[in-house]
C-alpha cells in the first residue's frame, strides 16, 4: 500500500486522461457487445421486437459453440512452467521456484473459486485480449483489517489474481508498455462499502447508509499513482510504489499494425460479426422452421364449388375413422406438397455454415466426425490440422500466463515478499533480476500423450535428443530433475520389494524341502519297524510338529 495523498488537481487531470481514453474505446466496445451478444445467443434489439406468432425465431448457436469448442481444448491440460534465468547458476533456487509456480497458480484459483486461467482463455477466444490483475494479499488485509477471510487467504498464496473483463478496462501504451490503464465496472453498495470503509474516512458517513442498488467504481493507475472513484467522487489517491501498472494486458490474434483499437482486436468471432454471416444464419434458420410449421405441419386445402357457396362441412368419427359429408358438385383436397423447402435455400444454408468453419475453426478440430470414411491416422491428422486457428490464442494465452507470474514475481522482489507456505516456497532474495517463466497451453488429447510417449522414446533411443530435452518438449515435464528422483525412487522401491519376495520364496521352499525330507524320513522309519520282530520295535517317538505353509497375507506383512 502506498502513501495517500490529497491533490485534486492530479486526481482531476487522472479523470480527464481516462475519459478521453475510454471514448476512443468506443466501437471496440460496441464490437466486444456484439460478441459478447453472439456468444450468449441473444436477438439484437433492433431485429426482433414484436414477436408474431406464426414465426419462428431460431437462433443459431454456431458462434457459441465455436467459442466453447475452443476454450475446451485451451482449457484441455493445465499451464506447464518454465523458468529460466541467465544471472544465477544456481539450479536449486531455479527448481524450487518451478515447483512453486504451479502449485502458487492452482491455490490462486481456488480463492476465485475457479482456475485463473479458465477466465482468461473464454476472454483470449472471446475478446482477443485479457486483463489481468495481482495484488498482494497484505494489502487487502492492511485495507480490510476487520475481515478475517483474508487472513485465512494470506496462508494460502502469496498474491491474487484476477482475470477481468475486457469490456470494462480501457489499456494506454507506449514504447515500453502498458503506462496508464482505466477500469469502470459496476457494483452492488453493499460490496463498496465493506471493500472500501477503511479508506473513506469523513465520506464514510454519507455513504453509509447505501446499502441497495449498484454504484459505478472506477479506478485509474499511471506509473506514480493509483486513484478510486465512486460515481465519479474521488475516494482515493496514492502513490502506489510499483516497479510497474500490477495489471497485465495481453493480445491475441490481432495486431497494433492498425491505428484503432476495434482493428487490433480480432478474434475468433470477428469475421462472423463484420460478414453478417452469423446473422444470415439466423434468418435462414428461422425462415426454415416458420416454412416448415407453416407448411409442413399445417396440411394447405382446396375447397372448389360450383355454386361457390361457404364451405358446410359435416365430420363424423364415431366409426374409429374421419368422414366428411359435403353436398354435392363440392370438393375438399389436399395440396400435393412436393417440398416444403426450396433447394435452393438448403444450398444457401450450407453454403453459410462452411463459410462460418472456415471463418472460426472446423468442427473436426473438436471431435465432430467427418462425412466419409477414412483411417485412424487420417482422422487424427485432420483433427490436429483442424486446430490451427487455435495456434494464436494457445500461444498467446501461454504468454500472457507467464507475463502475469513475472509482474507478481517481479512485486515480490521490489517489495520484499516471501513466502514459505502451504507447499510454496519463494524466497523474494532467490528471485533473479533477469527471471524468465515460459507458459506452455499443450492442445494434447489423451490418444494422442500415447503417441507423444512413442515420440519421445524413439528420440532417446535414437540418440536425437537427451532425456530432459524429450521431458521438458515433447512431453510437457518441466522440473527435469525432481522427476529424475522420482523415477529413480520408484525403480529403487520395486527393486526392493522384488527381493525381499524373492527372498520370501527362497525360504519357503527351503522349509518345504527341509519338511518334505523330515516326513521321507519318518516314513522310511515305520516300514523298516515293519519288517522288525515285535521285541524289537523300538517305542514309538512323536513325529515333528510341521509348520503350515505361510499363508498370502503374511507373506504380504513379512
Amino acid at each position: 500500500m502506498g502513501k495517500v495523498i490529497k491533490d485534486e488537481k492530479i486526481a482531476q487531470e487522472m479523470w480527464e486522461h481516462a475519459q478521453d481514453l475510454k471514448a476512443t474505446y468506443a466501437q471496440r466496445d460496441a464490437d466486444f457487445k456484439e460478441y459478447q451478444r453472439m456468444y450468449l445467443m441473444k436477438w439484437p434489439d433492433n431485429l426482433y421486437t414484436v414477436p408474431d406468432p406464426a414465426v419462428k425465431p431460431t437462433i443459431s448457436p454456431t458462434a457459441r459453440d465455436k467459442v466453447d469448442g475452443a476454450v475446451r481444448l485451451l482449457l484441455s491440460q493445465q499451464p506447464i512452467f518454465h523458468v529460466n534465468s541467465f544471472s544465477t547458476n544456481d539450479k536449486d533456487k531455479i527448481e524450487s521456484i518451478e515447483t512453486s509456480l504451479s502449485r502458487w497458480w492452482e491455490q490462486a484459483g481456488v480463492i476465485n473459486r475457479r482456475p485463473i486461467h479458465y477466465n482468461m482463455m473464454l476472454s483470449m477466444v472471446l475478446y482477443d485480449e485479457t486483463h489481468t490483475a495481482i495484488t498482494p494479499i497484505r494489502d487487502y488485509a492492511e485495507k480490510n483489517k476487520k475481515d478475517k477471510r483474508i487472513k485465512r487467504f494470506a496462508e494460502k498464496t502469496p498474491i491474487l489474481f484476477e482475470s477481468w473483463n475486457p469490456m470494462n478496462g480501457y489499456p494506454e501504451f507506449d514504447t515500453f508498455g502498458l503506462c496508464f490503464y482505466y477500469r469502470e465496472s459496476q457494483d452492488s453498495w453493499s460490496n463498496v462499502i465493506r471493500k472500501y470503509k477503511d479508506i473513506l474516512g469523513e465520506k464514510y458517513g454519507s455513504y453509509s447508509n447505501k446499502r441497495y442498488g449498484n454504484a459505478t467504481i472506477s479506478i485509474a493507475y499511471d506509473l506514480d499513482y493509483f486513484a478510486v472513484w465512486i460515481d465519479r467522487d474521488n475516494i482515493l489517491l496514492e502513490e502506489h510504489e510499483l516497479p510497474a501498472i500490477p495489471i497485465d494486458v495481453t493480445f491475441g490474434n490481432g495486431s497494433n499494425f492498425f491505428e484503432k483499437p476495434e482493428d487490433q482486436r480480432q478474434p475468433m468471432l470477428y469475421p462472423l460479426l463484420r460478414s453478417k454471416l452469423w446473422d444470415r444464419d439466423n434468418m435462414l434458420l428461422t425462415v426454415i422452421y416458420t416454412q416448415m410449421f407453416a407448411l409442413g405441419l399445417t396440411p394447405i386445402m382446396v375447397y372448389r364449388s360450383a355454386t361457390g357457396d361457404p364451405l358446410d362441412l359435416q365430420m363424423d368419427n364415431s366409426h374409429g375413422y374421419s368422414l366428411a359429408t359435403l353436398k354435392q358438385n363440392v370438393s375438399l383436397d389436399i395440396i400435393t406438397n412436393k417440398g416444403i423447402l426450396p433447394q435452393e435455400m438448403k444450398n444457401v444454408l450450407d453454403q453459410t455454415k462452411d463459410l462460418i468453419d472456415s471463418s472460426t475453426i472446423y468442427g473436426t478440430a473438436f471431435g465432430e466426425k467427418y462425412p466419409g470414411t477414412m483411417t485412424f491416422s487420417e482422422a487424427s491428422l485432420l483433427a490436429q490440422s483442424a486446430r490451427l486457428p487455435l495456434i494464436a490464442p494457445q500461444r498467446m494465452g501461454g504468454f500472457g500466463i507467464s507475463s502475469v507470474i513475472e509482474l507478481a514475481l517481479m512485486t515480490m522482489k521490489e517489495n520484499g515478499i516471501s513466502f514459505n507456505k502451504n507447499g510454496i516456497n519463494i524466497n523474494a532474495k532467490d528471485i533473479p533480476d533477469d527471471i524468465e517463466v515460459k507458459v506452455s497451453l499443450d492442445v494434447v488429447l489423451p490418444h494422442e500423450r500415447l503417441q507423444n510417449i512413442t515420440v519421445a522414446k524413439t528420440l532417446v533411443d535414437s540418440g536425437f535428443s537427451s532425456m530432459d530435452w524429450a521431458q521438458n518438449n515433447v512431453l510437457g515435464i518441466t522440473n527435469t530433475e525432481e522427476m529424475k528422483k522420482k523415477v529413480l525412487e520408484d525403480q529403487i522401491s520395486k527393486t526392493l520389494v522384488q527381493q525381499e519376495l524373492q527372498n520370501l520364496l527362497t525360504k519357503l521352499a527351503k522349509q518345504q524341502q527341509a519338511e518334505e525330507q523330515a516326513r521321507e524320513q519318518a516314513k522310511q522309519q515305520i516300514q523298516q519297524q515293519a519288517q522288525m520282530p515285535p521285541e524289537q520295535v523300538p517305542t514309538e517317538q512323536p513325529m515333528p510338529e510341521q509348520t503350515p505353509p505361510p499363508t498370502g497375507e503374511q507373506l504380504a506383512q513379512d
